[in-house]
């Protein structure tokens, strides 16, 4: 009878241990997944910024009529070799027309589209496009396009 009770403190032991084993295997497979996730999430966040500063050098002739025959060589990194903002910028409005001009960290020229859609304050008011002017400072949140510009979403006025 010692054996055969043996026996089955065995079967039961190892029934016992069969969820442990699965309930780690399952807490292991859930933050590996967890880890694929941020580390996906870092590089989109990466090729984004990248996008975006490759296509404003790209367009700088377009949008601000740079030399006709292009920059020769490579076209210089911004001053500390990092990706320039690419959902908003903080500067001074050098031209108005039908978008903007800002002049903005490191006096890197950046141009602003404005839609219907783009909400403009000055204070706790809500002003429109006529109402601003050159030389006011500004800070401006939107999107990337793909010539290098940002279709603004909120610009606020200082």
């Amino acid at each position: 009878m010692d054996e055969n009770e043996n026996n089955k403190e065995n079967k039961i032991m190892k029934l016992a241990m069969k969820p442990d084993i699965l309930k780690k295997i399952i807490i292991g497979l859930v933050s590996i997944i967890i880890i694929i996730l941020i580390f996906g999430a870092g590089i989109f966040i990466g090729e984004t910024k990248a996008r975006f500063s490759y296509r404003w050098a790209e367009n700088y002739q377009r949008n601000f009529a740079g030399p006709r025959g292009g920059f020769l060589g490579r076209f210089p990194a911004s001053p500390d070799g990092d990706f320039i903002e690419s959902h908003g910028v903080f500067g001074q409005i050098i031209k108005i027309n039908s978008d903007l001009v800002i002049k903005g960290q490191n006096n890197i020229e950046r141009i602003v589209l404005i839609s219907t859609s783009t909400v403009i304050q000055k204070a706790r008011q809500t002003i429109t496009k006529d109402d601003l002017k050159v030389d006011d400072n500004v800070t401006v949140i939107g999107s990337p396009n793909d010539q290098g510009q940002i279709e603004a979403k909120l610009i606020r006025v200082f």
